[in-house]
C-alpha cells in the first residue's frame, strides 16, 4: 500500500539556507533515492523560511521505515541532520488514498 511520509522541522540557528538546500539535494540523490521503494521527494518551506516540510512517497510503509532505520546512521546524511533542530522534528506517515 502506497505511503506518504511528511517530515516537519526547523533549521538550527545560524544555518545558511543555501548550504542546507545543497545538503538536501545531496541527501535526496545519494541516499533517499537509492532506497528500496522510493517514489519521490519534495521539499518546501514557509514563506518566512522558518518551518520546513519534506514530503516523501514510498511504495510501501516497510520501505519508508527501512529508509528511516538507516537514515540517522548513514554517512550521507550526517551533515544534513546536523543542520536540523531535532527538537522540532516531527515525522508522520499516511496511507495513500486514491480518489476515484
Amino acid at each position: 500500500m502506497a505511503t506518504i511520509e511528511t517530515v516537519h522541522f526547523q533549521l538550527n540557528d545560524g544555518v545558511d539556507q543555501d548550504k542546507f538546500l545543497e545538503q538536501n539535494a545531496y541527501v535526496e540523490h545519494n541516499f533517499v533515492a537509492q532506497q528500496p521503494g522510493f517514489v519521490s521527494r519534495e521539499t518546501a518551506h514557509s514563506e518566512d523560511g522558518k518551518d520546513w516540510v519534506v514530503v516523501l512517497h514510498w511504495e510501501r510503509p516497510e520501505d519508508a521505515q527501512g529508509s528511516m532505520d538507516k537514515f540517522v546512521a548513514a554517512q550521507e546524511t550526517k551533515e544534513f541532520t546536523s543542520m536540523i533542530d531535532m527538537d522540532t522534528f516531527k515525522m508522520t506517515r499516511y496511507v495513500k488514498v486514491d480518489v476515484t
